[in-house]
């Protein structure tokens, strides 16, 4: 017990020094505040980095879309989410009907699709994102996964026979069509 209360004392000391540092010094502090950190009346301060919006994908600054790897990555976890709401409803649904047990495959066959492994020097290869209506229902949104998967192969097609990519990116393009051909059979009954 008295280890452990010596062992305190000397971390209270140590922080009592290190604030007092930090009081000595507040010229150096106060300099370093730019008018962009100031805070008006009415102005709640910057927002939390929990609340800020995450980036669904690295796009180009020259607006030449997103990368291939951040593209694929991006369909297959839009693939996965639905999985997982399909897979939610069949969980808590009471009694099973034709509809659930046909979102139970659904469920299944999302739930089975992994995105492919993408090497270094295709994964920085520029992917025009499509634009989408707004997305209402199930269907939409892997209609929407699917189109970013297809704008990836399509990018993936027009590699030049003489690139010494050209292997690599038949190879992914390949496995990536047939994802899409496996997500395409599913089905979304009802108001799905």
């Amino acid at each position: 017990m008295e280890i452990e209360i010596d062992e305190l004392k000397a971390e209270n000391t140590a922080l009592r020094a290190k604030l007092e540092a930090t009081q000595e010094a507040p010229a150096a502090t106060s300099a370093e505040i730019t008018t962009a950190d100031t805070v008006t009346t009415g102005d709640p301060g910057p927002i939390p980095d929990f609340l800020l919006r995450k980036p669904e994908a690295t796009t180009d600054a020259s607006g030449g879309g997103v990368t291939l790897g951040d593209a694929v990555v991006d369909a297959f976890n839009k693939l996965g989410e639905l999985a997982c709401q399909c897979r939610d409803v069949v969980d808590n649904a009471h009694n099973q009907t034709p509809r659930i047990e046909t979102l139970g495959e659904t469920a299944d066959a999302l739930e089975e699709l992994k995105a492919p492994d993408v090497s270094a020097e295709l994964a920085q290869i520029k992917v025009d994102r499509p634009k989408h209506r707004r997305l209402r229902t199930r269907g939409d949104r892997r209609d929407a996964a699917l189109s970013l998967i297809a704008a990836c192969t399509n990018t993936l097609n027009a590699i030049d026979e003489n690139d010494p990519r050209r292997q690599e990116a038949r190879n992914l393009c390949s496995k990536l069509e047939g994802a899409s051909s496996e997500a395409e059979e599913c089905e979304f009954p009802g108001w799905c």
